[in-house]
């Protein structure tokens, strides 16, 4: 899986070799959960609700997020814009290949690529409150953009090999956050390799 600036990743079928190279143990991997968890901590200090916002262990829990977007109706963009992940994205990620996005959230990440030439982005995300509000939002883009509720870690809707690349701007760092965090990234990185096309 090829790390980007801030936590995205893309893999495409060139990247397949490297795709469970994100999954550490030892000293690296520590010190990388433990950012992961102070940039999620500051990032959700903005909220005010304690129950919801005050433990960074909570970024793996769907009910969280669900509650989370629930309180929040504006769009969130995690990280980075696409304007600054263009050059990376566009070089590993095919325009004109069928693409997959795990953990949309309520990002428009998926938006600035269609307008920049992307023809087909399925987006998914296990928080249906998410997922509704981008149908709300964006539709279906003049039929460039796609979304669905599903679990990253499992989904058996899709056969093997449907996408020619797989995008996570964040959805392995919230994972990571949680008490079966080994369990969980090595669910999601199989279930990435499982869907990507071979080439």
């Amino acid at each position: 899986m090829l790390p980007l600036a801030h936590g995205y990743r893309a893999v495409s079928q060139q990247q397949q070799g490297t795709v469970t190279s994100s999954v550490g143990n030892g000293a690296q991997s520590a010190r990388r959960r433990r950012a992961t968890r102070y940039r999620h901590s500051v990032m959700s200090s903005q909220y005010d609700h304690p129950a919801l916002y005050s433990n960074e262990d909570a970024f793996w829990d769907r009910s969280y997020w669900d509650k989370r977007y629930e309180q929040d109706p504006t769009t969130f963009e995690w990280y980075r814009s696409y304007e600054s992940l263009q050059p990376i994205l566009t070089k590993h990620l095919p325009r004109d290949q069928h693409i997959l996005q795990i953990g949309v959230g309520t990002s428009r990440l998926q938006v600035d690529m269609a307008d920049d030439g992307y023809t087909k982005i399925t987006n998914t995300d296990y928080s249906p409150v998410a997922i509704h509000r981008l149908q709300q939002l964006y539709p279906t883009y003049n039929g460039r953009l796609s979304y669905a509720i599903a679990d990253a870690r499992s989904m058996p809707q899709y056969t093997d090999g449907f996408f020619h690349g797989v995008l996570d701007k964040g959805t392995l760092d919230a994972l990571l956050c949680g008490d079966t965090e080994e369990r969980d990234a090595a669910a999601l990185l199989g279930e990435v390799w499982r869907l990507l096309a071979r080439g």
